[in-house]
């Protein structure tokens, strides 16, 4: 999703499933995640009204995304396999 849409981490991993437009293939940017001080927190708004926007899907990534969202059991769309926040590797941590 990432590298076709050009969406931050934050606002990939912070979408609910009921705000995607199926009609339109697309999701709003509204509430990124963000991290501090090792907690997990949405922020109030993009950090610039550019941020506040539509990322429209290709058709492709669209029927994968949906498939997603349609299983969905969390708040999330993107989640651990508990249903929490995604969080990004911590320096040193291995590869695996």
């Amino acid at each position: 999703m990432d590298a076709y849409t050009g969406a931050r981490w934050s606002e990939l991993i912070s979408q609910r499933p009921g705000l995607y437009d199926r009609a339109a293939r697309r999701f709003p940017i509204r509430r990124p995640i963000r991290e501090a001080g090792g907690q997990i927190e949405e922020a109030l708004r993009p950090k610039s009204k550019a941020g506040r926007r539509w990322i429209e899907l290709p058709f492709f990534l669209a029927v994968l995304y949906e498939v997603l969202v349609d299983s969905c059991r969390y708040r999330r769309v993107f989640t651990g396999a508990r249903g929490a926040v995604l969080r990004r590797r911590e320096p040193g941590w291995p590869l695996i």
